[in-house]
């Protein structure tokens, strides 16, 4: 069952969520498949791969694991070979072995150059083909990078942090989905704290602040009306439909 109605194919992938429907501080809702979060989207079962492509389409994946991790567990040869476009940004920001929120904070805000950077390109590729930010889990470094990038959209803080903090409950019921070394229960996938993204927005500096309402309008649209359903960003595609 899906944690959220953002998440998509969550009997096949782990932590694939469409950011879409997420609104504006200025009324505006976030297209869907613009911009895509995940676990990586690595060694994918023939199944689970044309499942991906018939529901998002091809686009751009920016892949902010390291080279160890690239090496450890393979790049995404199959999507690249379905036509997506691979753009490695690797994020070493030092929280895979968890730790307490503090530390974790901590460490978050020493990176903040690190994701900003990866926000910025991801930012700068949104339009009309998908775009997918992941990393191993799709939990802390894609955390932070979507997190920063919906910052830069104008998305409501609330809702930031909700998405932020959604990938608990996927990866609790997807993690059999996830490669065999996460299968150890030894193997602790350290739930994310809101209070640790909120720490890395407050210290955005202001030279990041939200995009002008010019810069997003292609990739929004009004809110829906009042009695239109919001539950998912098919509900609000097709709220905005009847409008035109």
């Amino acid at each position: 069952m899906s944690a959220s109605p953002r998440q998509l194919l969550a009997g096949l992938l782990p932590n694939l969520r469409d950011c879409g429907g997420l609104g504006t501080e200025d009324g505006r809702v976030l297209r869907s498949r613009c911009l895509l979060r995940s676990a990586a989207l690595v060694g994918l079962p023939t199944a689970t791969l044309t499942a991906f492509l018939d529901t998002v389409g091809t686009g751009t994946y920016f892949d902010l694991r390291t080279d160890a991790e690239i090496e450890r567990d393979g790049s995404p040869g199959a999507l690249i070979d379905a036509g997506w476009r691979w753009e490695r940004v690797s994020i070493d920001d030092g929280n895979s072995g968890g730790g307490s929120a503090a530390d974790i904070a901590r460490r978050s805000i020493a990176a903040i150059p690190k994701y900003l950077a990866a926000a910025e390109r991801v930012a700068a590729s949104l339009g009309p083909r998908p775009v997918v930010v992941a990393c191993a889990a799709g939990k802390d470094r894609t955390g932070m990078v979507t997190a920063i990038t919906l910052h830069r959209l104008g998305i409501r803080r609330a809702q930031i942090l909700e998405d932020f903090t959604l990938s608990n409950s996927c990866l609790r019921e997807g993690r059999a989905l996830l490669p065999a070394r996460w299968q150890n229960p030894d193997h602790d996938i350290h739930p994310v704290d809101a209070t640790v993204c909120a720490a890395v927005l407050d210290r955005l500096p202001a030279t990041r602040a939200p995009r002008r309402r010019a810069d997003i309008s292609p990739l929004t649209f009004p809110a829906p009306l009042p009695g239109d359903s919001a539950a998912s960003p098919d509900a609000t595609v097709a709220a905005a439909a009847r409008r035109r």
